[in-house]
């Protein structure tokens, strides 16, 4: 118990020092409101009000980020310029290389997207040598599962390929992969496995840890 404590002391006083500044701003809230000559009608219904504020964030935002994805959240963040620049330490940049950390976020786990394939239906020379953007082979029509595009890993998926080979190359390569589709897409990664297992495609794209 000790030890864990001990690796957490920075949360503990990032807590101490919300909680101290909350107090203080209701005692400034309370003294600022007689400074004003504010009815104790008035007083007592902005001061409702920030409590009622307080208990309405704290119920809604967590239903709001399960329902878009802590992913989008962050991103949504970082392109409004809500993210601070952290200043990484020694043991992050010495733990993290500089491709997956910026000024404003660091990764702290990874994942990699692969192709599950069936053994039955899949010769192992067709996969030799295999890309994503292999995805794109005439040689896959009608043998491909994969997410909706809404999905934020394939989101991901196209902007690291927009990011190494263009847009022009990427949208070119998206007709494809879809031209190759034996489905229409729908259900999560586990989804697209079980398509693979139940003989309704060849090869799927899911994360790793299903």
């Amino acid at each position: 118990m000790q030890k864990e404590v001990t690796k957490s002391w920075a949360l503990f006083i990032g807590i101490g020092t919300i909680m101290i500044a909350h107090g203080l701003q209701m005692q400034l809230m309370g003294i600022r409101s007689v400074v004003e000559d504010f009815s104790v009608i008035t007083t007592g219904i902005f001061m409702s009000g920030y409590f009622m504020g307080y208990f309405l964030g704290s119920n809604t935002t967590p239903k709001l980020v399960q329902k878009v994805g802590h992913i989008r959240v962050f991103a949504a963040f970082a392109a409004k310029g809500m993210m601070q620049n952290a200043g990484w330490s020694k043991a992050i940049k010495d733990a993290v290389p500089a491709q997956f950390r910026s000024a404003k976020w660091t990764g702290i786990a990874k994942r990699a997207r692969i192709i599950y394939y069936s053994p039955e239906r899949v010769n192992a020379n067709e996969l030799n040598g295999m890309t994503y953007e292999g995805l794109a082979d005439p040689k896959w029509k009608g043998r491909l599962v994969i997410r909706k595009s809404n999905n934020i890993y394939n989101q991901s998926l196209v902007a690291s390929l927009v990011k190494n080979n263009g847009k022009a190359k990427t949208a070119e390569w998206s007709k494809a992969v879809v031209a190759n589709m034996a489905r229409t897409p729908k259900g999560n990664d586990r989804a697209q496995i079980m398509a693979v297992a139940a003989g309704e495609a060849d090869i799927a794209v899911a994360n790793t840890y299903y």
